[in-house]
């Protein structure tokens, strides 16, 4: 499956072959998709939707939001929500009741990338990293910097990850290298 945004379509793609199988219409500026067993859904952040997508004949339905998002964002799903973040805001659509149910304000607007870790969504932008509990409706909010990510982990110490010379991985209890 492949997104284009420039033809407001999804593809697709034959695994053996990698050619193109179906072109999928969806809405105006798709820009983040995510699978949650059966289906495709697609955030339309201009028509501020989404697009629904059965893997198994390429139907479509689009759901208005509208009156809900006003920004643009990505998505992220935990086996029961969609979590679409839209501007500082992060919205959880429960995809069985076909509603938006949790919204949480975020410490910031702007981000890039929206990912679910089994008990965290993990939220970021060019200056920050949000950890919102999904469950429990805390978290924690970190400032990135160029040469290394600072992380909170459940062993409830900050932990800095960066890349050294060699351009290895590294997790270090020293903050020294995300300043």
């Amino acid at each position: 499956w492949a997104l284009d945004n420039t033809n407001q379509s999804v593809y697709k793609i034959n695994r053996s072959t990698g050619a193109t199988s179906q072109t999928i219409t969806v809405g105006n500026d798709p820009t983040d998709m995510e699978f949650d067993g059966t289906f495709l859904w697609v955030k339309n952040d201009t028509d501020q939707s989404l697009t629904r997508i059965a893997i198994s004949d390429g139907s479509t339905e689009t759901i208005d939001l509208s009156a809900t998002l006003s920004g643009t964002g990505p998505i992220t799903f935990d086996g029961v929500q969609l979590w679409i973040v839209d501007g500082s805001t992060l919205y959880g659509y429960n995809i069985a009741q076909a509603s938006v149910e949790h919204s949480v304000t975020l410490s910031a607007s702007n981000y890039d990338d929206a990912i679910f870790d089994g008990s965290y969504v993990w939220v970021s932008n060019s200056t920050y990293v949000d950890k919102v509990s999904v469950g429990r409706g805390q978290g924690y909010s970190l400032p990135t910097y160029p040469r290394g990510i600072m992380l909170y982990g459940n062993d409830d110490q900050y932990h800095c990850i960066y890349f050294d010379s060699a351009g290895a991985i590294q997790d270090s209890a020293s903050l020294v290298n995300c300043q």
